[in-house]
């Protein structure tokens, strides 16, 4: 499916108007128009919380580190195409990641980092911007073990003590896990979080 063919206004998104002219430079168009741009990479990093047993769980994808061979844990997420504006980006990537349909999500906050993956043709930019968002809202199911995922060979929703101390979880999501904790206690919703 093109980008063109897209539906992307099922989503709503809540964010800070200076992200979004932090990274593109500009203050031109609404979010739903500003596109994937040479010499950027967009990568999300989804915080995607679910109570189960009276405790918050976080969505955790996994995969093998070869160097290691062990399994490295992450938070779900995924790089921009050409031509995808942001909306399309998050709805498939956290798609593809988790099963999930996001239908609103909140900018918690981004991190500029020079690009360290090799450049293809769908990732072409020097300058990467990971954006840290939380699914609020969401459809659909979540991923099963039968599921194919080209990148990611687990996936689980962990408690979230349990992944904060596990030292298989990869150190920089770990601080963007902590970045959403502080979010909801500027915002006074700590109590989204039952530990």
């Amino acid at each position: 499916m093109s980008s063109s063919e897209r539906d992307d206004s099922t989503i709503v998104i809540n964010y800070g108007r200076q992200i979004l002219t932090d990274i593109f430079n500009t203050n031109v168009g609404p979010v739903n128009k500003l596109r994937h741009c040479n010499g950027i990479n967009l990568a999300t990093i989804f915080i995607i919380p679910q109570i189960i047993d009276g405790k918050t769980h976080l969505a955790i994808v996994g995969n093998t580190d070869n160097n290691k061979n062990q399994v490295i844990k992450k938070l779900p997420g995924g790089c921009s195409e050409k031509n995808e504006t942001i909306q399309e980006t998050i709805i498939r990537e956290c798609k593809e990641e988790t099963g999930f349909i996001p239908t609103e999500v909140t900018f918690i906050d981004y991190k500029k980092v020079p690009s360290n993956e090799k450049k293809e043709k769908d990732h072409d930019g020097d300058t990467h911007f990971k954006i840290i968002l939380w699914v609020n809202k969401k459809t659909g199911s979540a991923r099963t073990k039968n599921m194919v995922d080209k990148e990611n060979e687990t996936f689980d929703f962990i408690p979230i003590k349990e992944i904060m101390d596990d030292p298989k979880f990869n150190i920089g999501h770990r601080h963007f896990v902590n970045d959403w904790v502080k979010f909801l206690s500027f915002l006074k919703q700590e109590h989204l979080i039952a530990w």
